[in-house]
């Protein structure tokens, strides 16, 4: 094997592997549910142009009242998909969060569990973004608690997430991933399928409860689309190494 093609090779490997660890945000489609509540209160529907979320994006697909459904949602490119979303909670709540554009008014509306019942909210046609593939879904979470803590169980499948909204901590601009200690939401890592039902409930006994602000899905394209994304950014690079090409 030649020096030039040891070069593209290991190129070639390093270019997969980063478009792999980058994640589905850097190589896929993100699109995001705000979960508005009931309008009249929350004053929550986001504009196409504003921006938010852990991960930044825009055209957020506003779901207005406690229950309902959409077709066709909108990923942050503005982009119509196939994918459509049914929620079903409660409204008559409204965190207490400033009403600015952007990351507040992501997180000021929410939907809460309807009587006894859970939040659930059912997304489908995630195979239409591509075939095979994974994701990763962002699930956010800040109620008016006030000084109690809200311990939340979200769960997908097999799959539970513990969420801890804490005591007198309101969503001040700040995105922090409960792992443990608390936060403003959860993430669910490498879900495959055409679709999922998450559902959301206080954990038994803490007398508090749960909401849910917004979901954010990071679609990723399938492991061979991947590699061949590395192997043409590879090829670049090894391009721009040798310079122009002699005539």
């Amino acid at each position: 094997m030649t020096a030039s093609r040891r070069h593209l090779t290991v190129l070639a490997a390093w270019a997969a592997a980063l478009a792999v660890t980058a994640g589905p945000s850097a190589a896929g489609v993100v699109i995001g549910i705000n979960f508005v509540g009931k309008e009249t209160l929350s004053q929550s529907v986001m504009a196409p142009a504003e921006v938010a979320g852990a991960v930044a994006q825009a055209n957020w697909n506003n779901a207005v009242s406690g229950c309902g459904q959409m077709a066709a949602l909108c990923e942050t490119s503005g982009a119509t998909t196939g994918l459509d979303v049914e929620w079903r909670g409660n409204t008559g709540f409204l965190a207490n969060v400033e009403n600015a554009p952007g990351d507040k008014r992501l997180m000021r509306g929410h939907i809460a569990p309807l009587g006894t019942d859970p939040i659930t909210v059912t997304v489908r046609g995630i195979d239409s973004l591509g075939p095979g593939g994974w994701y990763d879904l962002l699930v956010y979470f800040d109620g008016r608690n006030g000084a109690t803590d809200w311990l939340g169980h979200f769960t997908i499948g097999a799959a539970t997430r513990e969420g801890t909204d804490r005591a007198s901590t309101d969503f001040a601009g700040h995105f922090v991933e409960d792992t443990g200690s608390g936060g403003n939401y959860v993430r669910f890592t490498h879900l495959v399928g055409d679709g999922f039902t998450l559902s959301a409930e206080a954990l038994a006994g803490n007398g508090g409860s749960v909401a849910i602000n917004a979901l954010q899905i990071l679609h990723a394209p399938e492991p061979a689309t991947v590699g061949l994304l590395g192997v043409g950014l590879a090829a670049r690079l090894l391009r721009r190494r040798r310079g122009p090409a002699r005539r």
